[in-house]
């Protein structure tokens, strides 16, 4: 039996997500510690492509019915993905600390006012 591949693309915002996070973790932690998060990210983006079904639902997201995004922890990081039928796409990659609902207002608030 065959193992169907998913193609896996991040977002913008969820680059940009990234990029935060990763100025942040250099600015206050030993670099050794950005490397350790950064494999383990980039080994569980890679595990979506063959299990994207394997992530939870994400509890924000149940009130919406929007049954095509789930989410996978890597360490601390929470990845929220959208399961299409052949691509997968990471829109959020965050603290697990962090307050969804405030991260994703900031996004929209954002988005407005570059419009």
């Amino acid at each position: 039996m065959s193992v169907v591949s998913n193609q896996v693309s991040v977002v913008r915002q969820a680059r940009q997500d990234f990029e935060e996070l990763r100025t942040f973790v250099l600015h206050h932690c030993p670099d050794s510690l950005w490397k350790a998060c950064q494999d383990e990210l980039k080994a569980a983006v890679a595990s979506l492509e063959h299990h994207p079904l394997t992530g939870s639902a994400p509890l924000e997201f149940n009130r919406l019915n929007l049954p095509r995004f789930r989410q996978i922890r890597s360490g601390k990081l929470r990845i929220i993905y959208e399961v299409r039928p052949t691509r997968i796409y990471i829109h959020v990659i965050a603290d697990q600390r962090r307050n969804l609902h405030d991260l994703l207002f900031h996004r929209l608030m954002r988005a407005c006012t570059l419009h």
